[in-house]
């Protein structure tokens, strides 16, 4: 448990920091690479930042620092999305879902009843 404390901790840091990663999972990511695995960064000549597969492999998974952004900014209401079109798209697509599962819901109980 307390590992899932430092990580949520670890992506509170990377929301407050990086504003953009707010609004967008990749620059989630590519903050909390910068921030917390800056070791796996590779610069080219053209100071490019790179990281391998092979070291993209030693990272979280994506999904769970998604998941942590979303309960951050969803059930602890902080650092919301800075952008307006990113706020309206995901009220749409949350919108969407709970439609999707009241739909699927309506549909079980029919088929339990009969």
């Amino acid at each position: 448990m307390e590992e899932l404390k430092s990580f949520k901790d670890k992506v509170v840091h990377v929301l407050q920091k990086y504003p953009e990663s707010r609004n967008s999972d990749k620059e989630l990511l590519k903050g909390y690479i910068i921030e917390h695995h800056p070791e796996l960064v590779i610069r080219t000549r053209q100071r490019v930042a790179m990281i391998t597969l092979d070291d993209l492999m030693k990272l979280p998974n994506f999904e769970t620092l998604r998941r942590n952004r979303q309960v951050i900014q969803n059930d602890n209401e902080l650092y919301r999305p800075t952008s307006s079109v990113v706020l309206a798209a995901r009220a749409n697509k949350e919108k969407s879902y709970r439609h999707a599962e009241v739909r699927e819901a309506k549909a079980k109980k029919i088929t339990i009843t009969l």
